[in-house]
């Protein structure tokens, strides 16, 4: 069966997720659907971009070039349960943000990601943010007041990232926020490990 339909869908729910004013032409062929020309309003931003879906017995294959505007990040982040991770929760930061991103991942039925299977390639620029009760920092607070590093603020932050076999690649960037100044580069493993590349250096503001 073949299908090609211009869809236009004011409302929609599925889970925690819900999204408006959707519009894309969908396609349906040799059990692959398609979704080209998306633009949806979602996490009080918009996104936009193609989106490649196919099924077997027990997974969802989801491939997508995707363009995210003033994303809530928060806001995703509850809408998808974490995205199946427990380091960062949506409890964790107030964020708005432009990513462009590639995204290759592996779902069940439920929508739940499979984090072993998951890559992804963002340009991302994050504006105006807060780092709140981010436990992994307290371990810095030798040097600095606990109660700055638990509510940390930023202006700007903007990177290349890649996520591929349970680890976050993090080029060198700087981070300028309300409790410290960092420059850095690293991996940050799904399971919280650190793995430092390149130097770094750290001051109070």
């Amino acid at each position: 069966m073949n299908l090609s339909i211009n869809a236009s869908i004011k409302q929609l729910r599925f889970g925690k997720f819900s999204a408006q004013d959707i519009k894309s032409t969908l396609k349906l062929k040799d059990a692959v659907i398609t979704a080209d020309n998306i633009y949806l309003k979602s996490q009080k931003g918009e996104l936009t971009g193609d989106i490649i879906v196919e099924q077997t017995e027990e997974e969802l294959l989801l491939s997508s070039n995707c363009v995210f505007k003033n994303i809530d990040v928060q806001q995703l982040f509850y809408e998808f349960d974490n995205f199946s991770q427990t380091e960062i929760l949506d409890k964790n930061i107030k964020v708005k943000g432009f990513v462009d991103a590639n995204i290759v991942c592996v779902l069940d039925h439920k929508l739940n990601f499979n984090l072993n299977k998951l890559y992804v390639n963002a340009d991302v620029l994050i504006e105006n943010g807060q780092l709140i009760n981010y436990q992994t920092l307290s371990s810095l607070s030798k040097y600095i007041e606990l109660d700055d590093l638990m509510n940390i603020k930023f202006s700007k932050l903007s990177n290349n990232i890649q996520v591929k076999n349970r680890k976050v690649y993090i080029p060198d960037m700087e981070i300028k926020s309300s409790a410290l100044d960092l420059s850095l580069s690293g991996i940050h493993t799904f399971n919280n490990e650190i793995e430092a590349n390149g130097t770094g250096t750290v001051s109070a503001t």
